[in-house]
């Protein structure tokens, strides 16, 4: 069915949506229009309600709006809350816990040995049989190096990209927009996927660097099991920190986590694509130091060089005006055209005196 298209003020399409009839709205959810979307932001805030009286546009009574803010995190800091607007708000929470895990959500864990984390995340993935993944790294040069490193492995038969802050917009919806067709199996990303992301088909999320805090974690795990739909979250460990991995779930009222296991057998078959992808990764890592650092080296001669052009400029002025207020007696033989910073002087034959 081809839809009509409609243009109109963001404030003009709220007066007609809520006097419309409601098999509108059915309308548009049923045809997932998301209409409140089309609305400006500041849109929200023209609507008030003082006491027992309506205002809207021009002092006509309209319907209110009821403003819905739903999170898994909410702040409790005032400064933050007031910036929403609310006026005379509820709380409604769905347990005592301040944070709560998705229903559907499977946790597991998953300890490895020291300095072999690459190797139980490559097994891992080979486990999940080409299964959308995220995996979440601590920062963006994390997410970097980490992406590269899979990257590296041969006959993964696994496509794999990089989703982190270093990138482009363009480029991280580029890599978005193929996850979500399936083209790419793992998005290797930094915490800047973990608000308010929704990933159709992300059914896996894999924690590769522990989070500091439990807000993290859950907007990590939130990726997946998202709006009543199963999903599994696994968390790599070291085996110091699996005390303070579970200290950090029981905040969130989850002490379901599973101990999950990789088969040891394909640990051993990695060991040698492991090495040899680390020796690939440091050279790729120094390579693109030094090219770093020749951007760098070239943009400060650029910067030094303009500097330098200036300073010379400002010498030369200088000059210019000490020569003008210096006593010069010459004689000159012909007609001679002198240039100052803002007049032109014209000096005949003859004797001449500056002053």
């Amino acid at each position: 069915m081809k839809l009509p298209h409609c243009w109109a003020w963001p404030q003009a399409l709220l007066q007609f949506l809520v006097s419309a009839s409601s098999s509108l709205v059915y309308v548009l959810q049923a045809l997932d229009i998301p209409w409140m979307k089309l609305l400006s932001p500041g849109s929200y805030h023209m609507y008030s309600t003082v006491g027992s009286v309506e205002r809207g546009f021009k002092s006509k009574a309209y319907p209110s709006l009821v403003k819905m803010v739903l999170s898994a995190t909410l702040t409790q800091d005032p400064s933050k809350l007031a910036q929403l607007g609310l006026h005379h708000p509820l709380l409604l929470t769905t347990g005592q816990r301040r944070y709560r895990l998705p229903e559907r959500l499977e946790s597991f864990q998953l300890t490895c040995e020291s300095k072999l984390k690459p190797l139980y995340l490559v097994a891992l993935l080979q486990t999940l049989q080409g299964e959308k993944c995220i995996v979440f790294a601590s920062s963006v040069e994390s997410t970097h190096r980490l992406c590269t490193l899979l990257n590296f492995f041969g006959d993964l038969q696994i496509k794999i990209e990089e989703y982190s802050g270093l990138q482009r917009q363009s480029v991280r919806s580029k890599a978005l927009k193929a996850f979500r067709a399936g083209d790419i199996q793992v998005l290797v990303s930094s915490d800047a996927m973990t608000r308010g992301m929704d990933v159709e088909g992300g059914t896996n999320v894999i924690i590769y660097d522990i989070p500091a805090y439990i807000k993290t974690y859950i907007h990590r795990a939130g990726r997946t099991a998202r709006a009543g739909q199963a999903g599994r979250c696994f968390t790599l460990l070291w085996k110091d920190e699996v005390k303070r991995f579970k200290k950090m779930l029981q905040k969130a009222d989850n002490n379901s986590c599973l101990v999950y296991s990789v088969p040891s057998d394909s640990i051993e078959l990695l060991r040698s694509a492991f090495t040899s992808a680390l020796q690939k990764l440091k050279e790729s890592i120094e390579s693109e130091s030094y090219k770093k650092c020749q951007i760098k080296l070239k943009s400060s001669r650029m910067v030094k060089r303009k500097e330098l052009n200036n300073s010379k400029v400002v010498n030369n002025q200088t000059a210019t005006t000490q020569l003008l207020h210096q006593s010069v007696k010459t004689t000159l033989s012909c007609p001679v055209l002198f240039s100052t910073q803002n007049f032109w002087i014209m000096l005949n034959p003859g004797l001449v005196e500056c002053t």
